[in-house]
């Protein structure tokens, strides 16, 4: 490994690449410059597809992140200002030998390094249609397409490649001492166990629920083991601008959520019925779905009875100085396109999916249909790089913060605290939403056993719209083989993320608007259900815009309440502050490198 040489010695056996093949030789893979200005939205899409081999949001900010990095610092090493994150200055290439089709090529090769590492090495890799293996072939192919190895996969040598194959070993060195615990496949450190039974979400009620204010693990349909609770440890995980992990003091305090027991009862009893009155709002052609809703930028958010979702709206595009132009759905369509396309139509966890967005802004494409004011061509790598580091840096620190908060108060998740409260006796009455059953009541049971609890008229599985359930049975607005995520609920990673996101968007595009002034996605399908009663274009004006109604889209799958919410915002936005601080420090040549021997 890198690990075993000191910056001499790097020098040396650049020198000795240079010495051997001659920087001319990186010219030869026939593509022309232009076309390979791409090549960092080729690389970070294939990392992004293979994301969606095995999901999970904390290894996927990570591993995003390094790609982002390690591109940055093979684009840094030809650059005359800016500090690469891992090496500073060190590795910067003579004036005289700099290029596009260098950099490309050591970029490439720092990036094959990583990726190569991180999915086609994953078990079964050496057989073909397992996940890894079928990594390891997409990474191969783009390596053989641009001309960098050859059928076997071995690399073309050439001082570009080997700055590249040096540069993709700093990174995984360092990563290998970051606390994620990856050489063990990010297994727990913390010594964390569940203080309750798994919520088995095909039988009735919480199953013993002792700790309603801690998690439970859940039994999905189809699973033949509990949920294990998926990296505890990950707030201990080294973080690029938001300092070290402190078992005391967390790095930005949050008030205490919503308990039974505490002052704050009453609100975790709201709290979730709220989520119960979400989903007795799903569906369009009845009831409170059917409400219309305007979803225009211009007035921005909604407030039905008992569901607000409160955003600022704009009273005119900045660009086209128009009014933004109204867009009236039913609310049931509006919320269920929203936790289709904000849990992911592809991607259900943020990292994939703002790489997704970054790249379309790069491409004046997908979310919007021109490029950022500040990007001048279409065809920019320095551009790209840097817009991918800093906000793959902001959504990396911000899973780290939220997982670190999530680990201190262990919170249950809606489905739990639900069942849960149906069985103490403690939800709310209310006619035609939450009612008692009754004896003739078709839910009565056929002993009459469940006359006296409650029933709520909520949505009832997929395609089965709207209809009264007993509460013991309720679940969330989820494929019946998922329903929540495999850890705590407060505060929220989607709201973290976003928001920290948003914040690395609006300062490296200099604009807090999109480009344009408009961002907008139609929603033709739905995950698990038939299509929607009408068609809904979800729309935007901001970055801030699409991150707040990423953290709504929350409530309306019913994984998160409202608190997990309102204090994943400032959390975000702060880490994403402090990202955007420590990045342009390096973008404008005063960064400090991280990689112990490049001090």
């Amino acid at each position: 490994m890198f690990g075993c040489l000191r910056p001499h010695q790097v020098g040396v056996l650049l020198a000795a690449s240079c010495l051997a093949f001659g920087f001319a030789s990186c010219s030869e893979n026939g593509l022309e410059d232009e076309t390979l200005n791409d090549i960092a939205q080729d690389w970070m899409s294939l990392c992004r597809n293979c994301m969606a081999v095995a999901q999970a949001p904390t290894v996927d900010a990570r591993t995003a992140f390094h790609l982002s990095a390690a591109m940055y610092e093979a684009w840094a090493a030809y650059d005359e200002v800016t500090t690469g994150y891992f090496t500073g200055h060190r590795l910067k290439v003579d004036p005289s030998e700099r290029s596009l089709v260098h950099t490309h090529e050591t970029l490439s090769h720092a990036a094959y390094a990583l990726l190569r590492a991180r999915f086609a090495n994953m078990p079964g890799a050496g057989t073909p249609g397992t996940p890894g293996n079928t990594a390891y072939q997409a990474l191969k192919n783009k390596m053989l397409f641009y001309g960098y190895v050859n059928n076997l996969g071995a690399p073309t040598p050439s001082p570009a490649q080997a700055l590249g194959a040096t540069i993709g070993e700093i990174v995984l060195e360092f990563a290998a001492n970051d606390g994620a615990n990856e050489a063990n496949g990010y297994v727990d450190t913390s010594g964390y166990a569940p203080l309750n039974n798994p919520t088995i979400s095909e039988e009735s009620g919480s199953n013993g629920m002792a700790y309603p204010n801690n998690w439970a693990p859940l039994i999905a349909m189809g699973a033949t083991q509990e949920q294990s609770y998926l990296t505890p440890h990950w707030g201990e995980v080294s973080t690029f601008a938001i300092g070290p992990f402190d078992p005391d003091t967390p790095r930005f305090p949050v008030p205490a959520p919503p308990l039974l027991g505490t002052e704050s009862e009453q609100q975790f009893i709201d709290e979730a019925v709220e989520v119960l009155r979400i989903s007795s709002s799903l569906d369009p052609t009845a009831g409170p779905g059917a409400v219309a809703v305007n979803l225009s930028p211009r007035v921005r958010g909604i407030d039905t009875p008992g569901i607000i979702y409160e955003s600022h709206g704009h009273a005119m595009n900045p660009y086209t100085r128009e009014p933004y132009e109204d867009h009236i759905v039913p609310l049931g369509d509006y919320l269920r396109a929203l936790a289709m396309y904000h849990d992911g139509a592809t991607y259900v966890t943020p990292p994939p999916w703002w790489i997704e967005v970054a790249t379309g802004l790069m491409r004046g494409e997908g979310v919007v249909d021109q490029i950022p004011a500040n990007k001048h061509k279409r065809y920019d790598l320095g551009y790209d790089v840097k817009l991918y580091f800093i906000v793959t840096a902001a959504v990396h620190d911000a899973a780290i913060n939220c997982w670190d908060i999530k680990r201190r108060w262990d919170t249950s998740r809606p489905i739990s605290q639900v069942r849960y409260l149906d069985e103490e006796g403690l939800l709310p009455v209310e006619e035609g939403f939450i009612e008692l059953i009754g004896e003739e009541d078709p839910l009565a049971g056929e002993g009459g056993e469940f006359v006296g609890r409650y029933k709520v008229m909520a949505w009832a599985g997929p395609n089965q719209g709207v209809d009264w359930i007993r509460v013991a049975d309720w679940r969330p607005y989820q494929p019946l083989d998922f329903v929540a995520p495999p850890f705590p609920a407060y505060n929220s990673g989607h709201t973290n993320m976003s928001r920290a996101a948003a914040e690395a968007f609006t300062a490296f595009t200099n604009d807090p608007y999109f480009p344009g002034g408009l961002g907008r996605v139609p929603v033709d399908e739905l995950r698990f259900e038939e299509d929607l009663s009408t068609r809904v274009t979800l729309q935007w004006a901001t970055y801030q815009d699409i991150a707040d109604e990423t953290a709504f889209a929350r409530l309306t799958t019913g994984v998160h309440v409202r608190a997990d919410l309102e204090w994943g915002r400032p959390t975000g936005a702060a880490v994403g502050q402090m990202v955007v601080e420590k990045a342009f420090d390096y973008f404008e040549g005063r960064g400090v490198a991280v990689a112990k021997d490049f001090q």
